[in-house]
């Protein structure tokens, strides 16, 4: 991952909601904590006023779900800033705005 090759300080996580599952695995994962609608990358590091930032990348053609608005809604109002990015190199420019303003 580009981030913990070139930033090892920074805390970020993937948030593994995506993707086709059988049923059984569904079930395990909701009993585990999965929440539909997280976004797909979290970087746990407050930066100015914000908590966080948290990344859902889409395709260029991707759409964000009913799901997905909910809970980036709940996330920007609890100080965290929210971004959907359709390439690596948008996220990457997003990662680095973020943590200029990282303490």
């Amino acid at each position: 991952m580009w981030v913990r090759s070139f930033l090892p300080e920074v805390l970020i996580v993937a948030i593994p909601n995506g993707g086709t599952r059988n049923p059984k695995e569904a079930i395990k994962l909701k009993s585990e904590g999965v929440l539909a609608g997280m976004p797909d990358l979290a970087i746990l590091e407050p930066s100015g006023a914000f908590h966080g930032l948290f990344i859902e990348m889409k395709t260029e053609d991707g759409v964000v779900s009913d799901a997905q608005k909910k809970i980036h809604a709940v996330l920007k109002q609890r100080h965290y800033v929210v971004r959907v990015c359709r390439s690596f190199e948008e996220a990457k420019r997003e990662v680095l705005d973020y943590l200029k303003h990282a303490k």
